[in-house]
């Protein structure tokens, strides 16, 4: 080997090194199992090949090197772009001249983190089934992506400073784009020709403001737009006969929704948190869609008629600040979960007793609600929530919820008075924390399944029915239960784990509890009664 030689050897040697200490340097489109074999195929070029590369110090010539073995170990489906060694122009141009390389099974060609980079560089690369200039936080022109015969795939994002994207009407076979996070894109044109466009990515494009004409897009499945905050235009859906998700989420901007009856496959609806949408248009034949999230809309002040919404699962209202009324359910025989909690405006629940279907039921923090109608007949909930309806006086008639397991009451301030636990035979959980106005609680027997119950700061409750019965409770909480002066069956309750009573200054009387092996957390303080007749409770603290 001569001198030249030797050195360029030495020098190879000393790239590879740092490559393998900054695996940043490949492209992130590579995987681990790829990353292991380009370690050894680049230990091979740099001890086999150095003799056989032309003399000089054109860094183009050793990439040309190690994509060519890259490739044939990987049956030629990635290219392998390091950030640092040369500009994408002269990868491009070289990847594409390696003789042994048929530029046909190029499907992924990641050129991430390269700042500064030349808006033509794609064009030379005809082939291309991926283009991918992401995280290119220098790339301000879009590429022309116009010589591009049949890419597949398109993904420009990770917050870089593309202000448009180029006409890419001529990609007809396209089927994904992807423009994630180019915090400066203004305006995209040209989708007028994308007849293949499955899915449509342009989530956290914060300065986009209208988005084109996108009618004709009949193969669309996926249209995901969350987070564009500024986005206070969208042409319209008409045409999109194959769209089954669409995410506008967060479009803070968004005044007004387009027509989305025509949109007959859709299944999922996202419009979570566009506190400035007022106006929604009719749901009427949607008759697919199984998700609608209208959560945080604070402008919504009634809800469109969704009775038709036979395939609904998924109801999200939360957060709806100004909404005072729910129309008629009737007919969404399919829903599982309704959100209607941190409705502030709202008095009264919509009718659910045709809900059968029905799990979750959250209307916790709606403080005006004063009546729910029709919960006794929802025979599969397993959640319901009032927490802090601090109007609710009565609970309805629940006796019949066999499947509930979770019963959330916490902070009902006027809530006085609670049956109805006959029948309640799934129940793990009871929490009746802060309910001031509560003063007895009777016939717990049945509860044979719960694990916690919680009664922390029930000022009023004097009257506590017997614990026999509870024989998988874990938790009791009594904290600063300042009226109850007996507690009857603690002695029952061989699984519990912690109990909690401090604060109960009138509190007397707890039983024998010796036998409860799995108790572990017990809290006696400020119980002065107790302490008084029961001097040895003291020394109780676990």
């Amino acid at each position: 080997m001569t001198k030249s030689q030797a050195k360029m050897a030495g020098e190879i040697a000393d790239l590879f090194s740092v490559i393998r200490q900054n695996t940043a340097f490949l492209g992130v489109t590579v995987s681990c199992a790829v990353k292991e074999t380009f370690f050894p195929v680049a230990n091979h070029a740099s001890a086999s090949d150095a003799g056989e590369l032309p003399l000089g110090r054109h860094q183009g010539k050793l990439v040309k090197t190690v994509v060519a073995h890259v490739l044939s170990e990987l049956n030629k489906n990635y290219t392998i772009v390091t950030k640092k060694l040369i500009g994408i122009d002269h990868h491009v141009e070289i990847t594409m001249a390696i003789s042994n390389v048929d530029s046909n099974d190029i499907q992924i060609v990641g050129i991430h983190g390269m700042d500064g980079s030349n808006s033509s560089t794609i064009a030379k690369a005809e082939k291309l089934k991926s283009p991918n200039p992401s995280h290119c936080e220098g790339l301000i022109k879009s590429p022309d992506f116009s010589t591009l015969a049949t890419p597949e795939r398109l993904k420009v994002e990770g917050r870089i400073s593309l202000e448009s994207l180029f006409n890419t009407s001529n990609l007809g076979m396209i089927k994904e784009i992807k423009l994630g996070e180019c915090l400066n894109l203004v305006e995209v044109e040209g989708f007028t020709g994308l007849k293949s466009l499955e899915r449509l990515y342009m989530s956290r494009c914060i300065s986009l403001e209208r988005l084109a004409d996108i009618s004709n897009l009949e193969m669309l499945k996926e249209i995901w737009l969350g987070g564009c905050s500024n986005l206070v235009e969208i042409g319209g859906f008409m045409g999109l006969i194959s769209l089954e998700r669409l995410d506008l989420s967060r479009c803070v901007s968004l005044v007004r929704l387009p027509a989305v009856s025509d949109l007959g496959k859709l299944k999922e609806l996202w419009l979570g948190e566009c506190f400035k949408l007022a106006e929604i248009g009719s749901f009427r034949g949607l008759e697919c869609l199984e998700i609608l999230d209208l959560s945080r809309c604070k402008s919504l002040e009634k809800l469109p008629d969704v009775s038709d919404l036979g395939m609904l699962k998924e109801l999200w209202l939360g957060e709806c600040s100004k909404l005072v009324e729910v129309g008629s359910l009737r007919g969404l025989k399919s829903l599982e979960r309704l959100d209607l909690s941190w409705c502030i405006s709202l008095e009264r629940s919509p009718d659910v007793s045709n809900l059968g279907m029905l799990k979750e039921l959250r209307l916790g923090d709606c403080p005006k609600l004063i009546e729910v109608g029709g919960a006794g007949g929802l025979k599969s909930l397993e959640i319901l929530d009032f927490t802090r309806c601090k109007s609710l006086e009565r609970l309805p008639d629940i006796s019949d919820l066999g499947m509930l397991k979770e019963l959330w009451l916490g902070e009902c301030s006027k809530l006085a008075e609670v049956r109805c636990f006959r029948g309640l035979k799934s129940l793990e959980r009871l929490d009746l924390t802060r309910c001031i106005c509560l003063e007895r609680l009777l016939d717990l027997s049945d509860l044979g399944m719960l694990k916690e119950l919680r009664l922390g700061e029930c000022k009023a409750l004097a009257e506590v029915g017997s614990f026999t019965g509870l024989k998988s409770l874990e938790i009791l909480d009594l904290t600063r239960c300042i009226s109850v002066e007996r507690l009857h069956g603690v002695s029952d309750l061989e699984m519990l784990k912690e109990l909690w009573l401090g604060g109960c200054s009138k509190l007397v009387e707890i039983g024998d509890f010796w036998g409860l092996k799995f108790l572990n957390k017990l809290d006696v303080s400020g119980c002065v009664s107790l302490e008084r007749n029961y001097p040895m409770y003291k020394t109780w603290q676990r």
